[in-house]
């Protein structure tokens, strides 16, 4: 969150506004004016006497009207002649009583005794955390779900910053708060290693039709990503993330399975049985991974560990009692899901004459370039399963392959 070069927070005691629109309509009266008052006291005598009485955050409700609701995007009448060559025109918004939803958050600058003078956008980040209040006592009065606490990467691009001095005498517009650039959409090309996107879309489509045990991992870490990056919505990253690993270590045991020979029937026996996550991952894992590096989960230094600590057990609180994880916890929970990735495909490495179906599914040619692991006769194998008729990930049986011993 930043403002544009030259922007300047307040240099002397003022009363901060911040414009937002919410992604959602609070179905409030317009014009309606909502003070909250804050337990912490100003830290400095003279900010009492400019501000008397307690500190507050002012949240003024302003329902600009849409004339109407607009279901289809402004760019239909393109999108249609470009699709179909078709002339059709917009059809205009549907008339009713919508409106953007439009919030100010208002508060005297002067720091609070609970406040750090480093913090140079402290006002911006006291209105958040009322605003939250304000949202989650809205949701606990009227149980609207359209209404939800928004984090930051909501407010949209910008939040237009102004200020008034404190006798409450004209508004001053100071400039644009630039959020979350990260977040905008991106509309470059996308990348592709198989030539064309269409080939690249046919190799995804075939890993679902397929019943790669992969997919949904993959479809979950990406979720995670989504969840943190685009909402701020810390919890359903871990819990994502979290999912996400489950999915993987099954599916990786799964593989290590389907690599020692088991048979369909054999897999769906040994799968479906209640093994706890705990299990799989401190117990089952290790003994066909061997014992290379740290499988310790109370060992904070180690993949294994860290993971553990970041996200099974945050998670854990996630679930069992309602904690609500920060960003700084989220960015951990992220770091570990990857170290732990990381160190399962390095221990798949290492036995990789022994697992090399496993290999091609937890690391992936793309992978073992990124390392420089060069093995020219493994590739050799590589080659020989990327020339299969059937899936590589299937167990023998079901894929018409010969028996493992009898390779």
């Amino acid at each position: 969150m930043t403002g544009p070069p030259g922007a300047v927070w307040p240099d002397h005691p003022v009363v901060c506004t911040f414009a937002i629109r919410l992604p959602f309509p609070l179905r409030l009266a317009d014009g309606s004016v909502h003070t909250i008052d804050l337990v912490p006291d100003y830290r400095d005598e003279q900010a009492k006497v400019l501000f008397p009485g307690r500190p507050f955050v002012r949240i003024r409700i302003c329902n600009v009207p849409l004339g109407g609701l607009q279901f289809e995007p402004p760019t239909t009448p393109a999108a249609l002649k470009a699709l179909y060559r078709s002339d059709l025109k917009a059809f205009g918004p549907v008339p009713g009583d919508a409106y953007d939803q439009w919030v100010s958050l208002e508060t005297p600058n002067p720091l609070l005794s609970n406040e750090s003078a480093s913090d140079a956008a402290q006002c911006f980040h006291r209105c958040l955390r009322v605003l939250g209040i304000f949202l989650r006592s809205h949701i606990l009065v009227f149980h609207d779900p359209q209404v939800y606490p928004v984090a930051t990467q909501e407010l949209g691009p910008v939040v237009l910053v102004g200020e008034y001095e404190a006798d409450g005498s004209e508004w001053k517009f100071k400039f644009p708060l630039l959020m979350h650039p990260e977040r905008l959409p991106a509309f470059g090309a996308q990348r592709t290693r198989f030539g064309s996107e269409a080939a690249a879309l046919q190799w995804g489509q075939a890993q679902i039709l397929a019943g790669n045990p992969f997919v949904q991992s993959m479809l979950l870490a990406v979720r995670a990503y989504r969840s943190g990056r685009s909402r701020g919505d810390y919890r359903d990253e871990v819990l994502s993330l979290q999912t996400a690993m489950e999915s993987r270590l099954y599916a990786t045991w799964q593989m290590l399975l389907v690599d020692q020979g088991l048979t369909r029937d054999q897999l769906a026996q040994k799968l479906s049985s209640d093994r706890p996550f705990r299990s799989v991952l401190l117990s089952i894992l290790p003994k066909l991974l061997g014992l290379g590096g740290s499988w310790d989960s109370t060992d904070l230094k180690a993949p294994l560990g860290a993971y553990w600590q970041s996200v099974y057990l945050l998670r854990n609180r996630i679930v069992h009692a309602a904690y609500e994880p920060s960003s700084t916890e989220a960015d951990k929970a992220r770091s570990s899901y990857d170290g732990l990735r990381h160190f399962i495909r390095e221990r798949l490495w290492a036995r990789r004459r022994e697992y090399p179906r496993s290999v091609v599914a937890v690391i992936g040619t793309d992978g073992m370039r990124a390392r420089n692991w060069n093995d020219p006769s493994f590739e050799k194998r590589l080659r020989q399963l990327a020339a299969e008729p059937t899936p590589y990930f299937w167990p023998w049986d079901a894929a018409g392959r010969a028996k493992p011993s009898d390779a």
